[in-house]
């Protein structure tokens, strides 16, 4: 007897695809998305975390320092929602319970919170712990709800945690959420500019490794790490096409070429109430020979203040 089986293939994907065709982001999230500069998936992986926070370990109630800004986790024992007189707004109060202690987090005027928060629900938060009187309690602490994973497993806690510029209508949690989505997606995509053993000649991570680690490092040392093969990636990237159009220049315009005037050069140095130095002429007489040449002059003078910049440059003038 035979049988088949359906079983979904997705389809290939590739960087330049627009963002609106993420999940949970569409045609009104595509616009705030274009505030920040980000266009395509690609621009996307490109909008790299301002800094990272530690968000671990998930520490006990007992384990907390207070003013301090700690990942906790528990179970939600009770909830209430308090109105202030006058239509001033509103207070929504969870009480967390994590073995014998109990930890209270307040939201002031997100009263929807009511609907999201259940009884028995597991709960993580991060934020700053005050003690009021015997009572611990956060303050528009940032959550997330977890079922049935352990708290350090979860999204946005138990991790070094990327934190991103924001725009109006584009949240942390939303922005962070869809960048892990799309690097599970989209990462298979990215292709390596950089061969192989350019990259194990100066210890660099592939482009995939770093792509993931510069938004979700596994600890401080592999964050650098990707930092350092991007930063090599730009510089290399940079340096290839200044010399590119270096080389395009001398194509593109092979008349240029000031031939003469070494005489004026001279008389203009010897008529110096100083004598140049010999690095001053090795610079006058280096610019003299390259615009001498056929392809347009591209040097940059270095000095420290009076070693003679003003002259050298008066000399090529």
């Amino acid at each position: 007897m035979l049988t088949t089986k359906t079983q979904a293939i997705l389809p290939p994907v590739h960087l330049g695809e627009s963002v609106r065709f993420l999940k949970g982001v569409g045609p009104e999230k595509e616009k705030a998305f274009e505030r920040l500069g980000v266009h395509t998936v690609s621009d996307l992986f490109e909008l790299y975390p301002r800094r990272h926070e530690r968000r671990f370990p998930v520490k006990k109630f007992s384990e907390i320092t207070f003013q301090e800004k700690e990942c906790v986790a528990g179970t939600i024992t009770s909830r209430g929602l308090v109105r202030f007189r006058g239509g001033r707004g509103s207070v929504f109060k969870v009480v967390i319970q994590n073995g014998e202690d109990s930890l209270f987090a307040l939201f002031y005027h997100q009263s929807y919170l009511a609907q999201v928060f259940k009884p028995k629900q597991g709960i993580v938060l991060y934020g700053a712990v005050e003690k009021v009187g015997r009572r611990m309690q956060m303050v528009h602490p940032e959550w997330e709800v977890f079922l049935g994973l352990p708290p350090e497993r979860t999204a946005h806690h138990g991790r070094w945690v990327p934190v991103y510029p924001l725009t109006e209508d584009i949240g942390q949690k939303y922005l962070r959420q869809t960048m892990h989505a799309a690097l599970l997606r989209y990462t298979e995509a990215i292709v390596d500019l950089l061969p192989a053993d350019l990259r194990a000649r100066h210890g660099l991570l592939d482009a995939r490794s770093a792509a993931r680690s510069i938004h979700f490092p596994p600890d401080e040392k592999t964050r650098q790490a990707a930092q350092d093969r991007l930063v090599f990636e730009e510089f290399l990237g940079l340096q290839l096409f200044v010399e590119w159009r270096r080389a395009q220049l001398g194509k593109e315009r092979p008349e240029i070429a000031h031939v003469g005037g070494e005489g004026d050069v001279r008389t203009f140095l010897d008529s110096l109430p100083f004598k140049p130095t010999q690095d001053q002429r090795n610079t006058v007489r280096d610019i003299v020979r390259d615009m001498r040449g056929a392809r347009p002059m591209n040097r940059l003078v270095q000095g420290d203040v009076g070693s003679g910049k003003t002259v050298v440059a008066a000399s090529a003038l």
